[in-house]
């Protein structure tokens, strides 16, 4: 073997410029083969795929439908490659440290992806009951409506997984109920930013304001859920500490997601919302009285668009 080589064992490398490093290689390398170290690799690798397993086995059908879509795209830290870091270590080619780190950094990522899609359709769900309801009704019905949701899907979620009797986690389906609650008060509150189609915009226009609308209504109410997660996490967990640093990430990151769910939402009602005024404005401006009506629908659709474009009329 020529000088200046790099040799990998296992995890360690080992520059061989003399006579001396390469008996030094070989020493490490026979020290390699012996049972006793192979025991202790063979324990980190047992460590390393049953704590894979294990959040494997805690994942719902939220956190399954997300992972087959990434590994099917490649897009973020899919179980394919936690896998692959899996057997990047069993082959000496990272160390021990960075397989756990990929193992740690999927669950965290899973976690996160179901708390923000249960987030995003709890608002969802209470968004429109300040112009439904209005003043306290509002309020009180964002707070029942939005923790029995967030409740109630993290809770099917939960069913879903490999862990038995999972879903009748008491302490878990409070904490919910009580983080759902607060998100459905400030979207039930927030819903009054969503303003009605004005009348002579294109739909595109419709669609502009409903996204504008929508994503600040949404960052609002992801920030307010993302603080009041995290605050009801330290409070009922013994081994967690309060970090200022990480309640302003999980703040930022449901304020931001708060912000595309909300423009997305907003963007689709407010376009469909101006096309329908729109279709309501022309055809009440038809000018042939005389056009056939045929059902009782068409003449539903004609009395309400004589009333909406002629208020004043008795």
């Amino acid at each position: 073997m020529p000088l200046n080589t790099t040799v990998n064992i296992r995890d360690e490398s080992y520059l061989l410029t003399s006579d001396t490093d390469k008996i030094a290689a070989s020493s490490a390398k026979r020290f390699d083969d012996s049972s006793i170290f192979d025991e202790h690799y063979d324990s980190e690798i047992q460590v390393l795929e049953e704590e894979f397993e294990t959040v494997c086995d805690k994942q719902g059908f939220l956190g399954k439908l997300w992972d087959g879509f990434k590994n099917f795209t490649g897009i973020g830290l899919s179980s394919d490659d936690v896998k692959e870091k899996i057997q990047q270590y069993e082959k000496g080619e990272i160390d021990y440290q960075e397989a756990v780190n990929c193992v740690e950094s999927y669950r965290e990522k899973q976690d996160n992806i179901v708390n923000i899609v249960t987030n995003a359709i709890t608002g969802l769900a209470t968004a429109g009951l300040a112009v439904t309801t209005g003043g306290v009704g509002a309020i009180i019905a964002g707070a029942i409506i939005g923790g029995l949701t967030k409740a109630g899907l993290k809770t099917i979620d939960r069913a879903t997984n490999n862990i038995a009797d999972d879903e009748l986690d008491v302490k878990q389906i409070i904490k919910d109920g009580a983080t759902g609650a607060v998100d459905g008060i400030v979207s039930a509150a927030t819903a009054g930013f969503i303003k009605a189609p004005i009348a002579g915009q294109t739909v595109g226009n419709g669609i502009k304001l409903g996204v504008l609308q929508g994503a600040k209504a949404g960052v609002i109410s992801g920030a307010a859920t993302g603080a009041a997660e995290y605050t009801v996490e330290v409070a009922t967990e013994n081994d967690k500490d309060f970090s200022f640093d990480e309640l302003l990430t999980v703040t930022t990151q449901n304020a931001l997601t708060g912000a595309i769910t909300g423009g997305i939402f907003g963007g689709i009602t407010g376009g469909i919302s101006q096309n329908n005024l729109n279709k309501k404005v022309v055809i009440s401006h038809n000018e042939n009285l005389g056009v056939q009506i045929d059902n009782t629908s068409q003449a539903m659709d004609y009395l309400e668009n004589f009333n909406y474009n002629n208020p004043d009329v008795a």
